[in-house]
């Protein structure tokens, strides 16, 4: 499990490669700056946001023993869930 607080389903991409597990994705950022931060201006109290978005890429070797096609990744309250199951031998 990861925690980013503004993490959105929309926002992130899980998907396996070969034996790669790649998660991927970009997260919304918002800042405030104070006018006379960006601009030297007189005028008092003018605030400006600004948006930037924080792409990531993170790549994991999977175990020989996973079942690649039972792989299930989700998002809830800013957690990102990745449920990997491993195979289950019979004897």
């Amino acid at each position: 499990m990861s925690h980013i607080p503004s993490l959105r389903p929309e926002d992130v991409k899980v998907e396996v490669d070969g034996k790669y597990l790649i998660i991927s994705g970009q997260v919304l950022r918002e800042y405030e700056y104070h006018e006379e931060d960006i601009v030297r201006r007189k005028r008092e109290g003018v605030f400006y946001s600004a948006d930037q978005y924080d792409r990531f890429v993170k790549k994991f070797i999977l175990p020989i023993n996973v079942e690649v096609k039972r792989i299930d990744a989700g998002v809830s309250e800013g957690w990102l869930i990745i449920n990997i199951p491993k195979h289950i031998e019979s004897y």
